[in-house]
């Protein structure tokens, strides 16, 4: 065998067979071949379809011919509207044929433009949907204030969330520089009234600490020179001869100006003032504490979680998480100063803003009676 019969054997091997395609009959689509090297028969189909008609003027079923054998075939062609509501009151959408009115399915479409409560006493909202009133993902705070009032405790001016109790205190601003003197005398009987504020505590605070460096600073530079003396009188009495020495058995006090001792008793009788006392704090109330609530509507609910750290150093941390439908939805930290009124928890916020809480330690864990929270916050560390 040459190679060229080895070349037509190995083409019928991998089914490249030779030879010319026939129809078996004028009205038939079976169309045969035999290889011209192998004498292998092939056969397929071959139809000549005409074009897709409708069976009727509202219906969508289709169908088709073959010319040559006259072999049918069928479909079906829907011609799909946009997309409507199912109803007024429901965010479930479906398509309609034109044709025949079959309806099919489409994806919900909710309008989230309403809000609601989350809960009574509550000032946080969720959105929902005005058509079908499915909660969103978004969540905020809208309090109902009242008009703002004067507090002695804070110096300035308060008001109330008549929802959730909520207190907000607005920031007094300092007096500028160089007012007259009838606008002093005015804000020091205001200061008599009530308690200081936070922001005069500091001021007086810090020009204690002023005074302190410096006077810290001229206490280590007359000390380093005390130093420098006593050294080198030391040295010089090593060259002394031994009766010089015997004569005069205690070290002479090293000498100083008289401007040098006046400054240093007055800085000295400036540190003596009584310092501000720091903001009192309940130690009791160091720690992780933690608040969960689980709200409940219709068929769907959330859990929200509040965690509030109160820090030995007087700063504390406020945060919130809630899941629901949703997913998880952290909320933005808040930051600021905490302090103890007596029987009530005081948060001084960052920005400004203050809060005040009645608060009551039990076994149970930390209450705030009369609050919008009916359970215990739990210690957490």
């Amino acid at each position: 065998m040459g190679f060229k019969d080895l070349l037509n054997k190995g083409k019928c091997l991998v089914g490249l067979h030779q030879g010319e395609w026939r129809a078996r009959s004028a009205d038939d689509c079976t169309f045969v071949r035999v290889c011209d090297l192998c004498h292998i028969e092939s056969r397929r189909i071959e139809h000549v379809w005409r074009d897709w008609a409708f069976t009727a003027a509202d219906s969508c079923d289709q169908k088709r011919v073959c010319s040559r054998c006259s072999t049918p075939e069928s479909r079906v062609q829907h011609s799909w509207a946009p997309a409507s509501y199912v109803a007024d009151d429901r965010c479930e959408q479906h398509r309609v044929c034109s044709r025949c009115r079959a309806t099919q399915p489409a994806d919900a479409k909710h309008v989230m433009d309403g809000w609601r409560y989350t809960a009574d006493g509550s000032c946080q909202q969720v959105q929902t949907c005005r058509r079908c009133g499915a909660d969103g993902t978004k969540l905020k705070v809208d309090h109902t204030w009242e008009e703002w009032q004067h507090s002695n405790a804070h110096n300035g001016p308060v008001r109330v969330c008549r929802r959730c109790g909520e207190l907000q205190a607005q920031p007094v601003p300092a007096a500028p520089a160089g007012a007259p003197q009838a606008a002093a005398a005015a804000g020091a009987g205001a200061a008599k009234s009530g308690e200081p504020s936070r922001k005069e505590l500091f001021d007086a605070l810090r020009g204690k600490m002023e005074a302190l460096g410096e006077h810290t600073q001229t206490l280590d530079r007359v000390l380093g020179a005390l130093a420098n003396e006593v050294t080198e009188r030391l040295a010089q009495s090593d060259k002394e001869t031994p009766a010089k020495r015997a004569a005069d058995e205690r070290p002479r006090p090293p000498s100083f100006s008289d401007d040098e001792v006046e400054d240093l008793l007055k800085r000295a009788g400036a540190s003596e003032e009584d310092e501000t006392a720091a903001p009192e704090r309940d130690t009791r109330l160091v720690g992780h504490w933690q608040y969960v609530e689980t709200i409940v509507s219709g068929a769907s609910s959330m859990s929200v979680q509040l965690d509030l750290i109160l820090a030995e150093d007087g700063r504390f941390k406020r945060s919130s998480v809630s899941a629901g439908p949703a997913g998880v939805v952290p909320g933005t930290p808040e930051y600021g100063q905490w302090r103890n009124d007596g029987a009530s928890l005081v948060l001084d916020y960052d920005d400004g803003q203050s809060s005040e809480r009645r608060y009551e330690l039990k076994p149970g864990g930390l209450f705030f009676p009369g609050s919008k929270w009916t359970r215990p916050w739990a210690r957490v560390r």
